[in-house]
């Protein structure tokens, strides 16, 4: 054994490792092209809204649309459901 095997330094990496950085790396790919694929979404309804819509939504007066929300979030007791959750 030497000094570097001793404290925990090696300059190999095993093929565990390997395997796990090819699957880490795979999943990384997969997400970013599943959050491009989002954006370009996004983009092309952005794109389909008409200018009269954008100008409102940069206009002073849209900020109190913005802030109600457009759904009212339900309370606890209308949200609960007394169902066996599923596994």
């Amino acid at each position: 054994m030497t000094i570097k095997g001793f404290f925990g330094l090696t300059l190999g990496v095993s093929e565990n490792e390997k395997e796990l950085c090819r699957r880490y790396y795979e999943d990384i790919v997969i997400l970013s092209d599943q959050l491009k694929s989002k954006f370009a979404l996004l983009e092309r309804q952005l794109l389909a809204l008409t200018e009269d819509f954008h100008a409102t939504l940069c206009s002073d007066e849209s900020d109190e649309v913005l802030l109600t929300p457009a759904v009212q979030k339900p309370t606890k007791e209308q949200s609960y459901t007394y169902e066996p959750r599923s596994h």
